[in-house]
């Protein structure tokens, strides 16, 4: 082709393209530009109809499926659809369930979306789709073949597997968690008896891990087994698993009980028979085989205890026969044990025991037999009676009632009685016990069974007692011809003149009939023997002058035995009657002056005449001058002034006076000298009254003169009184002291005259001073009843609060003036009454278990001094009612044959032992231990009996322990009728017995925690005793312990008391046991009261030097001459002056500041010294003072003041800093400088300097050219101990049983008040077993335990904390005592 065919073909070439071009730009469109593909995941569940996949569409008219390949065509499963012009999608067509569950399951699904387009358009367009189907679990595990059982046999042993058929299934995808199964046991195995394990084929197999015990209900087991996928969620199901055991032969046999029991009776005699008796056991003796599903046949036998061979037993029933008799006094005890066994018959190994105890009945086939055959006894004649003399025994072999006998009398004499019971031998009739009549007593005691024995023709068993009667000093010396005697003496007989001679005889023989004398009284007022008589004559003579009278002694005379205590005397009256004998008259002392001013008013006391009269006698003054301006007291000799004497020209007055004692007259003459205002000798006189509490002695009454009256120079006292010279004392320092106590009751008033002389200004003064000494009284009487005995009434029907009818009226007195306030306590009535503040006696209980109440009134005053009285209350109409809680004892009645049961110590009625009409009277007759009676009227019986009510009841207190028969008997004429024996035992409680009642301990005075201070001791230990000790005070400040060791936990102080006194009281547990079970208004300790011993521990405390000296103040004033006196609160304080200083010094031991020299400073100047006090003690205690000295005229200095506090001994932790203003003065002589203490903490202002320094201060703000501010800063020193922040510790601190190691026990913090306090802890035990159980932090206190609790055996452990610090070099410790409580 040329060049135009070259032209045709490209433009041929141009129109194609064109058209290509067109048909592309209008062809439809799927997705986005770039989006070949989707890739989308869609979960199996998915409805049809649902969308899994939406896309963009442009252009479409339709939109197509087509599959990859033919081999994976999945698009039956999906179908397209338009959903908007512009939006496409894929939706389900039919459920994708089973493309999962398919052999090979479909995961991945692919496939193209086409779209065509509209005509005239023929373009289309694809989108490969690509679809991941996730497998849903929707199926749970179905197991197969259940539900599933299995048969096993017990004794399979652990491990094993038991069961392999456990399968389950699941429908979800395979290899896929939803199809993943496990397994486990849900419920049935609660005791882990079984395990599951997978199997490699699948499903589980079922493992014991615990054997079967077919016995104990393993027979029959229902498994829940449960199977689950691990899906989420998890889809389960549950299967039973039923697992039947079969018995194995793994028990051995089993008893019906572990002990059987059967009784024989014995074969009376020793010898034994055979015999075949079949024993009946309870239970029967059954063994059976402990496998119970195979019941295997048994064999019996017994294996032991068949000694003798008295037993055999069936070897297949089991049966036991008694084959031989028992005589059950050849045996040890009343019981044969049988250990009998049952075994398998196909194994013997298996077997098993029990026991068969076989009862031994008792016979009375034995009679009772004496210990001894033959007693030889000597006693001394005429013992008393109830005296014991031997105590014969008989046993019986049999036992029980059958063993029961009573011992019988045969006595010829009638001398002794034998008590049926106990076979006490006592003296009945001491009077038969005469050994100048029969020296040799024989007599026989039987013992007789109270029950017939079996044997026949059995004799009575018999004892012989032979009793020699040994001589006693059994008679009285005897006064001849009375025991009266009276013999006259003149008053002015010669001494040791026989006066008369009394007269003895003793029918005794040797030293028993020797009879010597002397007095019972032989003193006067005076306190010297007034008589004395012959030991071997009876002569009585006269040994010092007697005044008039009847003097009354009691001779005793005595026999002298070789054993003082069996000494016998008897007792005469002697009267001796002094005849007048006035034969000394009254003398009077001469020289005797009085003094009296002239401005004394009549009335005025001037003195008393002093007169001495050897006999005694009662006197009578008379005044012979009838003129004179005085008169006399007819009866004391006091003189008065009747007149005025200002008047009188007289300067003296001689006054005569007659005295007479009634037989003889003296006449004495007394000056009285009127001493003027102006005289040159100061007369004074003066009334003074001085009160005084009685009972005291040794004590200051009162100053006979003022305090700026005391003389500087004391000439001479005396009391005009000589009978109270010994009773009064006169000091030089005008005091009256009381030297011998006075009593209240004697004398409540005392006047008598004093004269002092003394110097004073170098005039001679002489005081005369009337004295009245008023007695005090004081609470030293103790209240008294007014009457010795009570006797109240009450109805039988009172109710609480009624008041008893009491005769006579219950009054208390009391000698003493003082007042106190009264208590009364009523006891001894077992509750049922109470006495008020009133002494009024009320009802309180509204039932009484008596008629007759013995009660004990008490009435106490303040100070503890009490005195008793006995009440007597009977219950008017009271009819007695049964205590079915109060425990009986049993007694027998010998007159009946019954035996009786009553309440002891109470009422007893018994009104079916007597007939009313037939019976007149009766009485009750008490034989106490040794036999002797007491029955008839006035031989002080403890019981009574009321025939009227059949009642017998305790009429007073019983007198001593032991068993008490009473024979009660009815009188029926002339003859008498037992109606009853009742035997009562009488319980003695004793005082516990202490080495000593009063002791004494001695301790330093401080503070402690928890310190034994002694130890209060009984005579015997207090374990074996029983005895409780207590502190009644209530005292929390002590403790006591069981065994009697006090310990203390407080602080004592010496400065306040030296003696601490702490009352113990020892109870017997007996008394408090039986006080704890009685409904008691008090306390058990105030029950228990008469049956304790009481103790007073005194603790002596020791004196520590723990104060410093404390200045009391000035005590004079100070001059050139004279000084000053400090007085020091103990002798051993020692002075010195700190100040430097040549003009005064000061009394090292005295304390007294004296001038060495003439002080030559201005008047107004004030000198100040700086005093130190120190103590002997160690360590030594200061203590310091400012003493201010003021210069008067004459160049005296006097005291001006003294700074006793602002120099004491200083304390870090109240001051840290002082602060002090110096300034000195300059003066002519010498030149000091003074303190001035400011403030705490404050520095002090300036002030202005003693008048006489230079002042060059410009203001009062500034210091001074002699003046300074000191600042002194107090360093800490370790004065302070560690203290425990403790305010209430408990004493015991439980720590629990199986706390283990690391537990907290508790937390101990302490503090010291000293600066840098470096505390550290530690621990301390005793026991060494217990200090290895616990430790303690050093830095915090806390307290660990280091091993487990239930480690020790002990249950109480004592620990001891410290706390110590260690500043300064100094250690402190602090000890505190706990107890740990496991």
């Amino acid at each position: 082709m040329g060049l135009r065919g070259g032209i045709m073909a490209f433009v041929a070439a141009g129109i194609v393209l064109f058209v290509a071009g067109f048909d592309c730009a209008n062809a439809c469109r799927l997705g986005t530009p770039g989006e070949p593909s989707r890739f989308e995941r869609v979960p199996e569940s998915l409805e049809p109809g649902t969308h899994v996949l939406v896309f963009e569409v442009d252009g479409a008219d339709r939109l197509t499926l087509r599959p990859i390949s033919k081999d994976e065509d999945f698009t039956e499963f999906f179908r397209p659809a338009m959903i908007t012009n512009d939006t496409g999608g894929v939706v389900v067509a039919q459920p994708l369930t089973s493309l999962v569950q398919r052999r090979e399951p479909v995961s991945v699904v692919k496939f193209r979306v086409l779209c065509e387009s509209p005509s005239p358009f023929t373009g289309s367009d694809s989108l490969l789709v690509t679809l991941y189907i996730e497998d849903v679990n929707d199926h749970p595990p179905v197991f197969v073949g259940d539900p599933y059982q299995v048969t096993v046999d017990e004794l399979t042993p652990k491990g094993m597997m038991i069961y392999d058929g456990i399968m389950a299934r699941d429908k979800d995808k395979a290899n896929t968690a939803n199809s993943d199964i496990y397994y486990w046991i849900s419920n049935g195995n609660e005791n882990l008896k079984f395990s599951l394990s997978p199997l490699p084929r699948g499903g589980a197999a079922v493992v014991l891990e615990k054997p079967f015990d077919f016995e104990n209900g393993d027979r029959e087991m229902n498994l829940t087994i449960t199977a689950s996928d691990r899906g989420a969620p998890a889809r389960l199901s549950r299967a039973q698993l039923t697992i039947s055991v079969k018995d194995g032969d793994d028990q051995p046999p089993l008893f019906t009980a572990a002990i059987y029991r059967a009784s024989v009776t014995e074969y009376p005699g020793p010898q034994m028979r055979s015999l075949q008796l079949l024993l009946r056991t309870e239970p029967p003796i059954l063994a059976y085989d402990g496998d119970l599903a195979i019941d295997q046949r048994l064999n019996y036998r017994i294996r032991s205890g068949n000694t003798g061979q008295h037993f055999s037993m069936d070897s297949a029933t089991g049966a036991l026969t008694l084959v031989k008799t028992f005589d059950r006094e050849q045996l040890e005890n009343d019981e044969v044990t049988l250990t009998v066994e049952a075994w398998q018959t196909d194994d013997r190994s298996r077997s098993a025991r029990a026991t068969v105890v076989v009862t031994v009945t008792d016979l009375n086939d034995n009679r009772p037999d004496f210990l001894v055959d033959r007693y030889n006894i000597s006693i001394i004649e005429n013992l008393l009676r109830g005296f014991s003399i031997v105590q014969v025994r008989a046993t019986d072999a049999d036992k029980g009632d059958n063993a029961n006998f009573t011992y019988s009398l045969d006595d010829p004499s009638g001398a002794f009685g034998l008590n049926p019971v106990t076979g006490w031998l006592t003296v009945a009739d001491q009077s038969k016990l005469d050994r100048e009549e029969q020296s040799q007593l024989k007599l026989d005691i039987y013992a007789d069974e109270l029950t017939p024995s079996v044997l026949r023709r059995q004799s009575r068993s018999f004892t012989k007692v032979i009793i020699n009667l040994l001589d006693s000093n059994d008679n009285n010396p005897k006064f001849l011809p009375t025991n009266t005697y009276q013999f006259v003496v003149d008053g002015n007989s010669s001494l040791r003149r026989v006066i008369g001679r009394v007269e003895a005889t003793d029918p005794d023989e040797g030293v028993n009939g020797r009879v010597t004398f002397s007095f019972e009284n032989n003193t006067l007022t005076g306190g010297q023997p007034a008589f004395s008589i012959s030991s071997s004559s009876g002569e009585l003579r006269q040994r010092r002058p007697l005044q008039a009278g009847s003097y009354v002694l009691f001779v005793r005379a005595e026999d002298a035995p070789v054993t003082r205590g069996e000494t016998r005397s008897a007792l005469a009256v002697v009267t001796v009657l002094v005849r007048v004998r006035n034969v000394r008259p009254p003398s009077v002392p001469p020289g005797q002056r009085l003094w009296v001013g002239k401005d004394v008013t009549p009335g005025s006391r001037v003195g008393q005449l002093v007169v001495e009269d050897p006999d005694g006698d009662d006197l009578t003054f008379r005044l012979r001058n009838a003129t004179v301006p005085f008169d006399v007291d007819n009866d004391t000799g006091v003189i008065r002034v009747s007149s005025p004497l200002d008047e009188t020209e007289q300067s003296k007055y001689s006054l005569g006076i007659d005295i007479t004692d009634g037989t003889h007259l003296t006449t004495s003459i007394i000056d009285i000298l009127i001493v003027p205002e102006n005289a040159e000798e100061s007369f004074e006189s003066a009334s003074l009254a001085f009160n005084v509490t009685e009972n005291l002695s040794n004590i200051t009454v009162g100053m006979l003169l003022d305090e700026d009256e005391r003389p500087v120079e004391f000439l001479e006292a005396k009391i005009l009184n000589p009978s109270l010279n010994d009773t009064f004392q006169v000091t030089s320092e005008a005091e009256l002291r009381l030297i011998k106590s006075l009593d209240f009751e004697e004398h409540r008033q005392l006047s008598f005259t004093v004269v002092l002389q003394y110097r004073r200004h170098r005039q001679h003064h002489v005081r005369a001073a009337a004295l009245t000494v008023n007695v005090l009284d004081a609470n030293d009487n103790a209240p008294r009843f007014s009457s010795r005995h009570y006797t109240g009434v009450v109805a039988a029907d009172a109710a609480a609060g009624d008041l008893a009818t009491v005769t006579p009226a219950i009054r208390v007195s009391d000698a003493d003036e003082v007042r106190s306030e009264l208590e009364f306590r009523l006891t001894g009535c077992e509750g049922a009454f109470e006495v008020s503040a009133l002494a009024l006696v009320s009802v309180v209980a509204t039932q009484f278990e008596r008629e007759v109440f013995e009660c004990e009134l008490e009435v106490t005053d303040e100070d503890g001094l009490r005195s008793n009285s006995s009440l007597t209350v009977r219950i008017e109409d009271w009819e007695p009612r049964r205590n079915p809680d109060v425990e009986e004892v049993t007694e027998l009645t010998p007159a009946s044959g019954l035996r009786r049961t009553e309440r002891v110590g109470d009422w007893h009625n018994d009104p079916q032992r007597r007939d009313d009409n037939s019976t007149d009277g009766g009485d009750v007759t008490e034989v106490w231990p040794g036999g002797g009676e007491a029955g008839e009227a006035g031989s002080g019986r403890h019981f009574a009996i009321d025939f009227e009510k059949n009642l017998v009841r305790v009429v007073r207190p019983l007198r001593s322990a032991g068993q008490v028969v009473l024979r009660i008997q009815s009188q029926e004429g002339s003859k008498r009728k037992d109606l009853l024996i009742l035997m009562v035992d009488v319980v003695l409680v004793k005082q516990p017995e202490l080495v000593k009642h009063n002791l004494t301990f001695s301790m330093d005075e401080g503070e402690y925690t928890d310190v034994e201070v002694g130890t209060v001791q009984l005579t015997t230990s207090p374990e074996s005793d029983r005895v409780l000790f207590s502190i009644p005070s209530g005292d929390s400040s002590y403790r006591i312990t069981q065994d009697g060791r006090i310990f203390l936990s407080g602080k004592v102080d010496s400065e306040r008391s030296t003696v601490a006194r702490v009352p113990i009281l020892a109870c017997r547990q007996l008394c408090i046991d039986l006080a704890s079970s009685l409904p008691l208004e008090g306390s058990v300790q105030d029950a228990c009261r008469g049956s304790c011993a009481a103790a007073n521990v005194t603790l002596l405390l020791r004196d520590l030097n723990d104060n410093s000296p404390v200045f009391t103040g000035v005590s004079d004033v100070v001059t050139t001459s004279r000084g000053l006196q400090n007085e020091p609160d103990a002798p051993a304080v020692r002075f010195k002056i700190l100040t430097p200083s040549d003009d005064f010094v000061i009394g090292a031991e005295t304390g007294t500041v004296t001038a060495a020299r003439n002080v030559t400073s201005p008047a107004g100047t004030v000198l100040r010294l700086t005093l130190a006090a120190y103590d002997l003690g160690s360590p030594s205690q200061r203590a310091f003072a400012v003493l201010e000295l003021t210069a008067t005229e004459g160049s005296q200095v006097e005291m001006a003041r003294a700074f006793d506090r602002r120099f004491g001994p200083l304390d870090h932790e109240q001051t840290r800093e002082v602060w002090l203003l110096v300034t000195t003065d300059l003066l002519p002589a010498s030149s000091d400088a003074y303190l001035t203490p400011a403030a705490e903490g404050q520095p002090p202002s300036p002030r202005r300097a003693p008048p006489n320094s230079a002042d060059r201060g410009s203001s009062a703000d500034e210091l001074r050219y002699n003046q300074a501010l000191i600042k002194i800063v107090v360093v800490d020193v370790n004065d302070h101990w560690p203290r425990f922040n403790v305010t209430d510790l408990p004493s015991i601190v439980g720590v629990p049983y199986d706390a283990g190691y690391g537990f907290e026990v508790m937390h101990m913090e302490a503090t010291d008040g000293d600066k840098n306090d470096n505390i550290s802890y530690s621990l301390n035990a005793t026991d060494r077993h217990v200090r290895a159980m616990y430790s303690i932090d050093p830095t915090n206190g806390q307290v660990w335990l280091l091993r487990r609790a239930d480690d020790t055996a002990q249950r109480i452990h004592r620990l001891q904390i410290l706390a110590t610090d260690t500043a300064n070099h100094t250690t402190r410790a602090k000890v505190l005592n706990l107890h740990f409580r496991l």
